[in-house]
């Protein structure tokens, strides 16, 4: 049995769930957020709790009152519902107890249960330093970086190249100051000259900035590594102006064409997530026109839909694929 971590309205889950119905697999779903809108009971002194018996019983159609042998962890819980469920009030509180019991049985669970991702390395290997770290050490080429709030150390950094990209470090969305709940800002990355951003670095206060030097881009790869099969999406951002190097605010409108990739480059891809207890990621690189693709960062639980929708190669139906194979597997 099949066992789909989701939120409710998540295209990607929709597409793989079709997939897993086209091929006659058996499986179930849950989105952990909205658990408590019906009964659940969690055993963890069972001794087959960590041995896939069922993970949990419900009440309702019982649908999951099953054996799991394989769980995708897909995006579990939306923008929406973090803050709730990290901080809830107290009308929360039943919603995201529901939500972290059933996160901690999955947690509990071995990795072979997870054929796409275990979420304890899935969530410690989101860590952008330490992919940075990681991308030099596999032999990626890998942008000059620097972290920090020393104006100092941030002018000695715009100094040494013309131009330089600026990106949030953790925080994606920025929250409105009465109420938090509330997105006002998506924080997308920003291309600069130096030349700009160095009159700001004068005074001696702190400027909280992750900066890297700008890679003269013409296309940018994403690759999908899965366990099986590598897809790599080429997009052509040649003619994104120079402060846009994210192709994420246009992305349906520019030119997206699947390409292969050597084995070399394939088995570092490999390495790299080997290093991270990861089988699958997805992949970011800057391309230029001469020299090496640059590693700019993995995602470890990304969109690729639109990849999808655009090509036409079924990234949901290798996703499936592997999601019953893992499952015949035990």
């Amino acid at each position: 049995m099949i066992l789909l971590v989701s939120e409710t309205n998540d295209l990607h889950g929709d597409a793989v769930a079709s997939r897993l119905t086209e091929m006659g697999e058996s499986f179930a779903r849950i989105s952990p957020a909205k658990l408590d809108a019906d009964f659940y009971t969690i055993d963890p002194l069972r001794d087959e709790f960590t041995a896939g018996q069922p993970l949990l019983s419900q009440g309702g159609d019982g649908a999951l009152g099953n054996t799991y042998n394989a769980i995708w962890w897909r995006r579990p819980r939306s923008l929406e519902d973090k803050l709730k469920l990290a901080f809830p009030l107290g009308e929360e509180i039943a919603s995201a107890e529901a939500y972290h019991s059933f996160r901690l049985a999955c947690e509990a669970l071995p990795r072979r249960f997870f054929p796409l991702g275990h979420p304890v390395p899935m969530e410690n290997a989101a860590n952008k330093l330490l992919q940075l770290h990681l991308a030099k050490r596999v032999g990626f080429a890998v942008p000059e970086t620097l972290v920090g709030n020393n104006p100092s150390a941030h002018r000695e950094f715009l100094q040494r190249h013309e131009r330089v990209v600026v990106k949030p470090l953790h925080a994606n969305v920025a929250y409105d100051k009465v109420n938090r709940g509330t997105a006002v800002q998506e924080l997308w990355c920003r291309g600069f000259p130096s030349a700009a951003l160095l009159p700001h670095m004068q005074e001696q206060r702190p400027v909280q900035l992750m900066i890297q030097a700008a890679v003269p881009k013409i296309r940018d790869w994403r690759i999908t590594v899965l366990p099986m099969q590598t897809f790599c999406c080429e997009i052509d951002t040649s003619n994104l102006p120079p402060d846009e190097p994210d192709f994420r605010p246009k992305t349906m409108s520019l030119p997206h064409t699947m390409i292969p990739i050597e084995p070399q480059f394939d088995q570092q891809l490999r390495r790299f997530l080997q290093e991270l207890e990861l089988p699958a990621g997805y992949f970011d690189f800057a391309v230029p026109k001469d020299g090496l693709p640059v590693f700019l960062e993995c995602n470890t639980n990304a969109q690729w839909l639109w990849i999808e929708k655009l090509t036409g190669v079924s990234i949901s139906g290798e996703i499936a694929r592997c999601l019953a194979t893992g499952a015949a597997a035990r």
